[in-house]
């Protein structure tokens, strides 16, 4: 793949994100990693399920086992 086509296909990735993109306070992320011991990675998935309501589909046992209002298996979806 040429540099060209990755730039397209980043741009397109983009307007298909525009709008739809929610910022999540970084005090309850942080929150999360301590009480949890998650990356702040993962305590950004839960962060933005516990605000809008989501469930995350993950293979994650400790995930599933740390948040099971928030996570599902994702063999179960």
């Amino acid at each position: 793949m040429i540099f060209e086509e990755v730039l397209k296909i980043q741009a397109e990735a983009e307007a298909l994100l525009a709008r739809n993109e929610h910022e999540i306070d970084s005090r309850r992320i942080l929150e999360l990693v301590r009480d949890s011991n998650f990356s702040p990675y993962d305590g950004e998935f839960i962060a933005l399920a516990v605000r809008f309501g989501p469930t995350v589909l993950t293979m994650d046992g400790k995930m599933l086992r740390a948040f099971p209002q928030y996570a599902m298996p994702l063999s179960g979806a």
